[in-house]
């Protein structure tokens, strides 16, 4: 009970403050860190869900989250089948293949530790999922993520 008043509290402070601004629902942001937008994402009961980066290029946003245990990777996906293989890479170098989730929108992925530190000293990303191919520039990735540490640490409570 305490947890759920203390997050509600710490939202509604930020957003007093003019710290956040609306985004989806459960979601404020933050702050801005080079191109990317730091992103608090609440449950429903205002407890904390995750922290996310966001970085929207040419219409294409790219979502990177971490809930205190995981990062994920999330990217446009329509039409996308769940469960389906698609390609993760760096810098057009060799791509891993990972199985990604869907939903009408969106595919996404778990994002493992060394791709979250690989994605820190590269310039692109390139992701394939299905029969759609993305590239992102990824540039200012590691003050996005140290952000995101930040923000994990303050409000994963």
């Amino acid at each position: 009970m305490i947890r759920k008043f203390v997050t509600a509290a710490a939202a509604l402070y930020l957003s007093a403050m003019g710290f956040v601004t609306p985004g989806q629902a459960g979601e404020m942001v933050l702050s801005k860190e080079g191109g990317w937008k730091i992103i608090l994402n609440l449950n429903a009961d205002t407890s904390f869900n995750r922290c996310i980066m966001e970085t929207n290029q040419k219409g294409q946003v790219l979502r990177l989250a971490n809930n205190g245990k995981i990062w994920s990777l999330s990217v446009p996906a329509a039409g996308h089948k769940r469960g389906a293989d698609g390609m993760v890479g760096f810098n057009n170098q060799q791509s891993e293949y990972f199985a990604f989730a869907s939903d009408k929108s969106r595919a996404w992925t778990e994002f493992h530790p060394e791709m979250a530190d690989q994605l820190g000293r590269s310039g692109t990303l390139e992701v394939s999922v299905g029969n759609k191919n993305f590239r992102w520039a990824v540039k200012g990735a590691s003050g996005a993520m140290m952000r995101v540490a930040e923000c994990v640490q303050r409000f994963n409570h």
